[in-house]
């Protein structure tokens, strides 16, 4: 580090840090203040949640401020002819930014703890707070110091910024999308926990979550795994940093950004993201809209080579590389169809947790509880529902009810991939629910039903579990919920 750059950098930018120190105090110690007397040492944690939240928020602007000098060619010129070596320019603008983004928070959390949550927080849990957050903020500068000088202009440097940090959210969006739309029971394959190892933020801010959980108020489990994985990222993003700052051309200055990690790398990512998901939509549900869809998708792939080129070029390569693109996801999609999800509808586990239950929902007619809705004439409306449970050891060895629930739902899933005309529409769902020893749901897996249970199979699961029949418009009987019993012994009567 060299001590007269960091002078340097101070004294230019007073009136910047005494900003960021207003706003960090005024801020953080303002924060949610009318709650601070309902639960003991809730302002030192609602301090802390805003003041990380500026610091993420200057993990992005920081290195726009200390490296945007060598994306002008006149101040590249300047800043690299200074009698400071690059390693220590590097190190010097890191720690100018981390004595910010992290020194204000250190400030702001130890003023709160003084104040609001002395008797109540151990030094302990603060000094776990305070090195985390120093973490986090080294961690968050470092790597968007590199997508920053991934460009080689200022917008593009931004731009590069936005994207990677993004890409982990979208892809997460698209992923479930598809997975709603190409596995059948939807929610099986999630993909968030997937992606979430390719976003140092998403994993760093659960993890800080995690900490500033107060006797299971805002309760999270920090993730080993994810601080391992936010380890590697810090130091990739350092070797990284040395080679686009240190070995730096000042060339580079202004010219396109043709690094193959900006432009050409993330234009294609996103690309191959959006035909995906478009090849899902293509499998479950073709029609002329999708045409318009990868036309819309073309044309925002020829205006993304335009920002890159900073010219407009449409030629045949470009035409070709979206083509294939296209090609392959579709072809992809395709496969994943005839597989079931590559086996993920099929694939699907009985036990875990303390057992599975079986929640059943379905519009039926009111002559007979095993055949779909019928209304003639004035409206009428009977439902029958049930949550029956099944633990792991019934799961194992079987039973009638369990062969029942599971021949129920290999029939939604042959209805979900048939696609056929012939099969019925009903009104109705079966959600599958693995459950874990505290009750709450690990897995949940949906399904729209072609098919129901008979009335004598709901008789057998009335054995098992309360199976309710809603009433609404039946002139022989009162609106209302009933057993199956009393619904079936009023029904008979009448």
């Amino acid at each position: 580090m060299n001590k007269n750059y960091l002078r340097y950098l101070i004294r230019t930018r007073k009136v910047l840090i005494l900003f960021f120190l207003a706003v960090y105090v005024c801020v953080s110690l303002m924060w949610n203040l009318s709650g601070i007397n309902l639960t003991p040492g809730s302002g030192f944690y609602s301090a802390c949640k805003a003041a990380i939240a500026i610091s993420l928020v200057l993990t992005y602007l920081l290195p726009v401020l200390v490296f945007s000098f060598v994306h002008k060619r006149s101040s590249a010129d300047l800043y690299f002819a200074l009698p400071v070596s690059r390693k220590e320019q590097r190190i010097t603008s890191l720690v100018f930014a981390f004595g910010i983004a992290f020194g204000y928070f250190l400030i702001t959390a130890v003023i709160a703890w003084i104040l609001y949550a002395l008797p109540y927080v151990s030094v302990l849990r603060v000094l776990a707070i305070l090195g985390y957050a120093a973490f986090l903020v080294i961690t968050l500068l470092a790597v968007n110091s590199v997508l920053f000088l991934l460009g080689n202009n200022f917008v593009d440097g931004i731009v590069m910024m936005a994207a990677y940090t993004m890409f982990p959210l979208f892809a997460s969006i698209a992923g479930e999308l598809i997975v709603m739309e190409m596995v059948a029971g939807g929610t099986a394959g999630t993909t968030e926990e997937l992606f979430v190892f390719l976003s140092p933020a998403w994993m760093l801010v659960n993890n800080f979550s995690a900490l500033l959980s107060m006797n299971g108020w805002l309760y999270r489990h920090f993730n080993l795994l994810h601080l391992i994985f936010c380890a590697v990222f810090l130091v990739c993003a350092w070797f990284a940093l040395r080679k686009e700052f240190d070995e730096r051309q000042t060339e580079r200055a202004e010219q396109i950004s043709d690094h193959p990690l900006s432009y050409p790398l993330v234009i294609n990512l996103y690309a191959v993201m959006f035909l995906l998901l478009f090849g899902s939509f293509l499998m479950k549900d073709p029609g002329p809209e999708l045409i318009v869809l990868y036309v819309l998708l073309l044309v925002c792939y020829v205006t993304a080579g335009f920002l890159y080129r900073r010219k407009l070029k449409v030629d045949t390569k470009t035409l070709g590389i979206f083509a294939a693109e296209a090609v392959l996801c579709a072809a992809l999609m395709f496969g994943m169809w005839k597989t079931h999800g590559f086996g993920m509808a099929d694939n699907y586990s009985l036990t875990g947790g303390t057992g599975i239950r079986y929640d059943y929902n379905m519009q039926v007619s009111n002559e007979d509880l095993g055949k779909p809705m019928a209304i003639k004439g004035a409206f009428a409306e009977t439902h029958v529902s049930f949550s029956l449970f099944i633990d792991n050891t019934e799961a194992e060895t079987g039973s009638e009810a369990l062969t029942l629930m599971e021949d129920l739902r290999k029939e939604a899933i042959a209805a979900f991939y048939r696609k056929s005309a012939d099969d019925p529409v009903f009104q109705g769902s079966l959600q599958v629910c693995n459950e874990n020893t505290e009750g709450n749901i690990d897995t949940a897996y949906y399904y729209q039903l072609n098919c129901l249970l008979r009335e004598e199979e709901l008789k057998t699961i009335s054995e098992r579990c309360k199976v309710i029949v809603g009433v609404w418009g039946d002139p022989r009987m009162n609106d209302g919920e009933y057993t199956l019993e009393e619904y079936l012994e009023l029904r008979d009567q009448t």
